[in-house]
This record gives structure tokens, sequence and C-alpha cells, in this order.
């Protein structure tokens, strides 16, 4: 059977934004890009993150300016991932000194993800207590093998789908999620139902996670290198590198296989929702690992140590440096895949809240060429903005399409449809 929905000829596809979650009617909205800083700084004042907001301050990004916009979260967080990256260090001590002691263990950049994760969670959880008004109107209005774009970590569309259409997490997320059907037997029946609107999540969602399903293997976490071996020694940036990927998707010493997602079903999200800092638990747990050498040996439970085991979501952050890693589970492909089928046979395309800022070179790229093969003839482009510059570039990037400004806010637009 197929759990998958299909895009269908002619049909909408909605393209949601932070625009769209941050005009939702929950009380708890998430914040847009300069809005996450004003966060940060309450949670800087409470304690909570102050090692990463001190760190910004160091090397030049002040509170007053970043509360400003100046740089957009996009610089921010690209700018961390490449000091992150060591690039131009010569050995741990350098890179530590520059780092500076707290945040070496675990780099800044981790700590901006497990912020930006604990700062969707309050309209998440409100979500699934009670929808969106506007979300559930503009739900209700799709019709099946209509496509739903949604570049949001939180669950608000997610609800609303949930809670208004025939869908379900095993195939509604555009990927077969066939785990959940294995570890929730008791509600087959439910879950086989084939959704009849695809919600399609590039960058990730908080109710996703990775795992390694225990078969074709590709890397195991072998004993500590021998490093008085010149055949077996690791330079600082080839150790640095395995920390971002034998341990991110490590099972077993013998029956690791390819990252997948493994998404947890609405009605359990709370489970596994967040109530603290992530981050100082990750620290925590480098800490320890580095200090007991000897859980590195092979069959050793090394996740018990290893930040990972906090089952922090899957979300690709916001910068240049997106699709980077070459271990990305392969679900997130078919998503980005249908993505591509979605734009290139709808007739109308609204994008609500979504700027088609120049950071976010890969969807902008996706988005020109699935339009240019689109062979509808009338496809129409919709844009409900408050800001009128995003119409100008999408007619750079779509420069013969139809393009409309029909409203400047979530609301105004689903109440006249």
């Amino acid at each position: 059977m197929n759990f998958v929905a299909e895009p269908r000829e002619k049909g909408t596809v909605i393209i949601l934004g932070a625009g769209a979650s941050f005009g939702a009617s929950v009380r708890n909205k998430p914040p847009l890009v300069n809005d996450f800083i004003r966060e940060g700084r309450k949670m800087k004042l409470g304690g909570a993150y102050s090692r990463l907001w001190d760190f910004l301050d160091s090397i030049g990004f002040k509170i007053l300016d970043l509360e400003s916009g100046t740089p957009d979260f996009e610089e921010i967080y690209s700018t961390l991932h490449t000091i992150s990256m060591g690039l131009w260090h010569r050995d741990e001590e350098e890179f530590i000194n520059d780092l500076c002691r707290e945040l070496w263990k675990v780099p800044p950049v981790y700590f901006l993800e497990s912020f930006i994760v604990e700062v969707v969670d309050k309209p998440s959880l409100e979500a699934l207590r009670k929808t969106c008004v506007y979300h559930d109107k503009l739900v209700k209005q799709l019709s099946k093998g209509d496509t739903i774009i949604s570049f949001n970590y939180d669950l608000i569309v997610d609800s609303s789908v949930w809670k208004n259409r025939n869908w379900s997490e095993v195939g509604g997320y555009g990927f077969p999620c066939f785990k959940l059907l294995k570890d929730n037997k008791e509600n087959l029946s439910e879950l086989e139902k084939p959704s009849d609107i695809l919600l399609l999540k590039p960058h990730g969602s908080l109710n996703w996670r990775t795992y390694a399903p225990p078969i074709l293997p590709i890397f195991r976490w072998n004993k500590e290198p021998d490093f008085t071996s010149p055949s077996r020694a690791k330079s600082f940036h080839e150790r640095l590198l395995d920390t971002r990927t034998e341990g991110a998707f490590h099972t077993s010493a013998s029956t690791p296989g390819p990252p997948r997602i493994s998404v947890t079903l609405m009605k359990n999200i709370n489970e596994h929702c967040y109530s603290g800092p992530l981050a100082t638990q990750m620290a925590e747990a480098f800490e320890e690992m580095i200090a007991n050498p000897a859980l590195t040996e092979l069959g050793k439970d090394v996740l018990e140590f290893h930040p990972f085991k906090f089952e922090t979501a899957f979300i690709i952050p916001p910068t240049i440096y997106k699709f980077g890693d070459p271990y990305f589970p392969e679900d997130l492909a078919e998503v980005w895949s249908n993505i591509r089928k979605a734009l290139s046979t709808a007739n109308k395309i609204v994008c609500i809240g979504y700027s088609f800022r120049s950071a976010d070179l890969q969807f902008n790229t996706l988005f020109r060429l699935a339009v240019r093969n689109n062979k509808n003839k009338d496809l129409e482009i919709e844009v409900v903005d408050r800001e009128k510059e995003v119409g100008n570039r999408l007619r750079k990037i779509a420069p013969d399409t139809k393009i409309r400004h029909v409203a400047d806010s979530f609301a105004s637009y689903v109440n006249s449809l």
C-alpha cells in the first residue's frame, strides 16, 4: 500500500513561512527572526543560554543591534557554523582558547539550535490543545491532493491538518514512516489511511527525530584512535569532523544503518517536548564522555553519554550550510522531491509569510526550476505578506509568471476566502 499522498495535477500549493506562524491565533506565537533575539535576552537574564549570548557579544554581535535585525538570523547562524568548524585553528588548544572554555565541548551553533527548539515548543503545545483558527480555515479550503509546504519547525499547521483533514503522520509528511506503524500496532486502522493532503516540511519539524535502522551498515564507533601510530593518526580537523558524523547516527557497533526520520504521533507529542536548556545537558554529556575515554571502546553504550541521546528535534538550521552533511536522512530527499513535483504541476501557489530571502538559496533555486518547468499557462502566484518587497523578489525568481499581492496578513487572507 502506498501511504504517501501524491500532489495532484493543477492543484493548489500553500507555502507557509515564519509570518504564517507569527500571525496564528494561538496565544504563544513563535517569534519572527528579530523576536528570537528578544526571547534570547529574556533567557539570558534568567541564566539559560547566557554563554551563547555572551559569546555573540564577544564576536561583535551586540544585543541592541541583533534586536534591530542587524545582522539577520541567517547570518548569525552561518557565522556560528563557520566558527564551529574550526577551519583556521591549528590544534585543539587554539580552538578552545578562541571559542572560550565554556563553549568548546558544544559549539555555539548547537546552543542556538537547542534554543530554537525550545522557543517553538510552547506554541506547538498550545496548537495541539486548541488549533489556530486561521490555519483551520485555510486547511478546510483545500482539496484532496493539494500540498502545504511549511518552513516552520512548530506544529501549528500540523495540528490543523491532523484535526481537520484525513491525514496521518505515516505518509502525510511526504515519506513513508513505517516505524510509526511498527510502534503503534493498536492504531493501525487509523494510521494506515492515506492522507488526502500532503504536508511537506523541507527544514524539519519539532516532532521529527533521526534514527539508524539495524541494516546496511555504514560506519561504526571504533575504539579511540591510536595517535601514536603515524598511519592511523588523525588531524584535529578530521577528529572534529568525526564528532559531526559518526556520533550523530550511531546505534551499535555492528548494526548501524543509514539515518532515517522518526515521527512522533501528534497525540503523543507531550512526551517529547522540552522543559529545560538542552544544550546544557549536551555539554555535560560531552564532558563526561571526554573525561572517560574508556566509554568509547567498542561495544560500550556510547550514546548514553552523547548529546543525540537526548533526542533533539531534527531541524535544518537557517544557514547557508543547510545541506553540507552527507549523512542527512534519505527521507529528506523525498520531501524535497515532492516539493518539486507539487510546484511543477500546480495551478495556483499561495505564499503566506515567506519572504524568499537570498540566504535560502536551495529553495529559491528549486522554486525557480519548478515554476519554469510548470506547463500550466494559467499558473498564478498569490502573495500574502505585509512586506511588498516579497513580490519583487518573486518576480526575479519567476519573471514569466503572474504574481499578485492579495493580502497583508494571514487573517485577512483566510477571511476573504
